[in-house]
């Protein structure tokens, strides 16, 4: 029985045997690393026949079960026990670093491809609303520069002053320039189209006709 208790904890990985199997590790029905240990042990000496006749031979007695209360760690081997478990626990650390690192790497790759994406799908709309815009801008323009010819050449030429004066700006111009027109003559006053004179509703349409 000692050899298979020394052969099965020799095997077992140290960080098996302490991890703790609580609720937050583990469900409460499962069993924990010493309980699985103990049910290898015990079904390995059932299968060895010679060791429990020997045992009922020898001593009258049977092993019907078996249960590891305790693990003890020599006092020469403790150090070395606990710097590998200190570089195992390094290594699985490095494993969920690593792993965290690349699903950070890909998930800001996706997120700047989508920003990419949304960005540009943005900059088309807003270039087709300002074609849009600048097309019914010039349309209306057009429209009421057709309405009155008058009136668009003064908008036309204050738009000409507010691209050409400033504080400092000085023009020398002839009398007959003109952008002096507007400065000199003024805003011009629409002719007015006489109207048909309409006959009045109290009077009859041949009113002044003779009978």
């Amino acid at each position: 029985m000692q050899s298979i208790l020394t052969e099965r904890v020799g095997r077992a990985e140290l960080t098996e045997l302490l991890t703790a199997s609580d609720s937050e590790a583990a469900p409460a029905d499962e069993a924990g690393p010493l309980e699985k240990l103990s049910a290898d042990i015990q079904h390995e000496l059932m299968q060895r026949g010679d060791e429990q006749d020997s045992l009922r031979d020898r001593l009258g007695i049977e092993i019907v079960d078996v249960r590891i209360r305790r693990l003890n760690l020599p006092t020469g081997n403790m150090q070395a026990v606990f710097e590998r478990m200190r570089s195992e626990r390094q290594k699985i650390a490095e494993r969920y670093r690593s792993a965290g690192l690349a699903e950070n790497r890909m998930i800001r790759s996706q997120a700047d491809r989508q920003a990419g994406e949304l960005m540009a799908k943005a900059s088309a709309e807003a270039e087709r609303i300002r074609g849009e815009g600048d097309a019914a801008a010039i349309r209306i323009l057009n429209e009421a520069y057709a309405r009155d010819p008058e009136f668009a050449g003064v908008l036309q030429t204050l738009e000409a002053y507010k691209h050409i004066l400033n504080e400092r700006t000085t023009l020398v111009l002839s009398a007959s320039n003109s952008l002096l027109k507007l400065l000199v003559e003024g805003v011009p006053t629409p002719h007015e189209s006489p109207r048909a004179t309409e006959p009045s509703a109290l009077e009859p349409a041949n009113a002044g006709a003779s009978r």
